[in-house]
């Protein structure tokens, strides 16, 4: 089934490309933890964007956020960026830019709020 809907979400048309994204985001919110943490290494990046958004309700998968701020595709790594700020409150470390010393700067950030959180 996430085959399926990536496809679509990955379409050259714009209207089959976003009910793919919403019926993408709507399953993967629909499933555990764990089904979503495996689909942020997903091949496809359509997927890992869905799992990206779909994980700003789990604190728990900071971590994993984290890493995909330097997803080599950007709107992962917005979708990861975007997450983080939810899941942290507000606070938001970065990136500003898909610079890679900004993305760097920001992972260290992210990291070090993430050590502190859970106690490291």
């Amino acid at each position: 089934m996430v085959r399926g809907l990536a496809a679509a979400a990955g379409s050259d048309d714009k209207d089959v490309r976003q009910l793919g994204r919403d019926l993408l985001d709507k399953h993967l919110a629909g499933q555990g933890i764990e089904f979503i943490q495996k689909q942020l290494k997903d091949d496809h990046a359509e997927v890992r964007l869905s799992a990206a958004r779909s994980a700003a309700k789990y604190l728990s998968l900071g971590e994993d956020l984290i890493r995909l701020l330097s997803d080599s595709d950007r709107d992962v790594a917005d979708a990861a960026h975007q997450s983080l700020v939810k899941i942290s409150g507000g606070d938001d470390f970065g990136p500003t830019s898909s610079a890679k010393t900004d993305v760097d700067a920001a992972r260290k950030k992210w990291q070090a709020w993430w050590d502190k959180e859970h106690g490291k």
